[in-house]
C-alpha cells in the first residue's frame, strides 16, 4: 500500500471478506499480515464487543489474544460489580492488561487507572488503542504483575486475570499453575487493595478456591447463553478470614445468590410424582452447588437427590434455567422407546448411566427441533425419559 490512508481505506473496504480467500489473494508482506489481522480481528470482535465494532483504527493482536479476551457481556458485569463496591474509586490497576477489555469497562469507574502487561507487543498495542476508548488518564506499564506489586501504591480495586496455559500451551485451571500464582501472591495483593477481584476457570472448583484464598467477600458464577464464563472471586481484608462469601449466580435471564450456609440448612423436597411444569436449572446455578435452596426458594420438588431437576404442578416463572411444560414421561424399555424413532428433538441426560450421543444414535432421535427429551433417574433410581416444550415468558 502507498501510505496508511490506502491501507485503512483497503481493510475497511475488505471487513467482511472471508480471511482465508483473501489471504489468496494478497501478496506475501508485511502489510499483507496486518491486513489480516485486522480483517480478522475485526470480524471476532463484531461479535464478542460490539459497542469496539465502530472504533476507527483500533488495532488487534493474534487470534489467541482475542480468543482469551472477555466478551462485553461479561466485562459489563465485572463493571456493575466495580460500581457498587466502589461507587467514587479514585483509583484502579490491572496486572494482566491484555488486550485490555475487562481493562476498558472496570477503569472507566475510576478517576485514574494503571494497565500493567509483560508481553511487549500487546503492551504497545494498547499504547495505540488506549486514546481510542475514552479512559480516564492511564499508566500503561510494561512489566511483570509480580514485579509492579512490589512497589505498586494502594489502589480501590486491583485486577487479575492469571493466564490459564502452561509453557506448553496447555490449558490450566488449578490457581497454583496459572501464571501469576495467586496463591503466592495472596497476602500482598490484599495489602495493595481495598478490593481485589480475580478472573479465574469456570472449571475451577469453588471450595477448593476457598481453601486457598481468604479474605473472599464474593464469588460470582457468570453464565451467557446457557454455559458457565467466568468465575469471578472478589475479596478484601474488611471481610473476615472466616466469614462465608456470597455467591452469585448470573445470567442474562435472571440473578441468583446465596450463602453456602443457606444451601447446608435448606431442606430438599423430594417429587413422589412428575408434575406439570420441568425446571432445569442454569449451568451457574449447577457450578455454585444451590441444589437444595431451588425447593426452599422456589417452590419446586427435586426429582431425586443425584438428578438435577425439579417440577411443580403450578408454574414458577422466576426460577434460575430454563422453564418447560411437561408432554409426557416414560420408562426406557424399547417398547416406551419405539414410538420416538425418527423423532426431531434436543436430548438431554441427567444423571444417566449413558451420553446424549450415545442415547439419540440408539433411540434414532434426530437432533433440533421444539421438542425436549430429558434422559434422567426419578426418586426411586428407575430410568424416565421426560418429553416437554419450552416455555416463553
Amino acid at each position: 500500500m502507498s501510505n496508511s490512508q490506502d491501507l485503512k481505506a483497503f481493510i475497511q473496504s475488505h471487513r467482511n471478506d472471508d480471511v482465508n480467500a483473501l489471504a489468496l489473494k494478497l501478496t506475501t508482506g508485511a502489510d499483507t499480515a496486518f491486513i489480516l489481522r485486522q480483517v480478522e480481528g475485526w470480524q471476532r470482535l463484531s461479535h464478542k464487543v460490539p459497542s469496539w465494532n465502530e472504533i476507527e483504527d483500533l488495532h488487534y493482536p493474534v487470534r489467541l489474544s482475542l480468543e482469551q479476551c472477555s466478551s462485553e457481556a461479561t466485562a459489563r458485569y465485572k463493571q456493575t460489580i466495580a460500581e457498587r463496591l466502589c461507587p467514587s474509586g479514585k483509583s484502579f490497576a490491572d496486572l494482566t492488561g491484555g488486550f485490555g477489555v475487562d481493562f476498558a469497562f472496570l477503569a472507566c469507574n475510576f478517576k485514574h487507572a494503571t494497565y500493567v502487561e509483560q508481553n511487549a507487543e500487546l503492551c504497545s498495542l494498547f499504547h495505540h488503542n488506549a486514546p481510542l476508548l475514552n479512559l480516564p488518564p492511564t499508566d500503561i506499564v510494561e512489566s511483570q504483575a509480580d514485579t509492579f506489586l512490589k512497589t505498586m501504591p494502594l489502589v480501590d480495586l486491583l485486577f487479575l486475570d492469571p493466564a490459564r496455559r502452561n509453557e506448553a500451551g496447555k490449558k490450566v485451571a488449578a490457581l497454583a499453575d496459572c501464571s501469576p500464582d495467586v496463591t503466592a501472591l495472596w497476602d500482598t495483593l490484599l495489602t495493595k487493595a481495598r478490593y481485589v477481584m480475580l478472573k479465574l476457570s469456570p472449571m475451577l472448583d469453588i471450595t477448593a478456591m476457598l481453601r486457598q484464598l481468604n479474605h473472599v467477600k464474593e464469588v460470582h458464577v457468570v453464565g451467557s447463553q446457557g454455559e458457565c464464563k467466568e468465575l469471578l472471586c472478589v475479596a478484601t481484608k474488611e471481610t473476615p478470614a472466616k466469614d462465608e462469601p456470597i455467591i452469585y449466580c448470573s445470567d442474562s435471564s435472571f440473578a441468583f445468590h446465596f450463602c453456602r450456609e443457606e444451601e447446608k440448612r435448606a431442606t430438599p423436597v423430594f417429587a413422589q410424582s412428575i408434575g406439570t411444569y420441568l425446571y432445569d436449572p442454569a449451568t451457574s446455578v449447577l457450578k455454585a452447588g444451590a441444589f437444595h435452596l431451588l425447593c426452599q426458594r422456589h417452590g419446586v420438588e427435586k426429582l431425586s437427590p443425584g438428578t438435577h431437576l425439579y417440577t411443580s404442578d403450578k408454574l414458577v416463572k422466576d426460577f434460575p434455567g430454563r422453564t418447560f411444560h411437561i408432554v409426557s414421561s416414560t420408562g426406557c424399555s424399547k417398547q416406551d422407546i419405539r414410538p420416538l424413532r425418527g423423532l426431531q428433538a434436543n436430548l438431554a441426560v441427567r444423571n444417566f448411566p449413558a451420553k446424549a450421543e450415545e442415547l439419540r444414535a440408539k433411540w434414532h432421535i434426530k437432533d433440533g427441533g421444539n421438542t425436549y427429551l430429558f434422559a434422567c433417574q426419578d426418586l426411586q433410581g428407575k430410568k424416565m425419559l421426560i418429553c416437554a416444550e419450552r416455555c416463553s415468558f
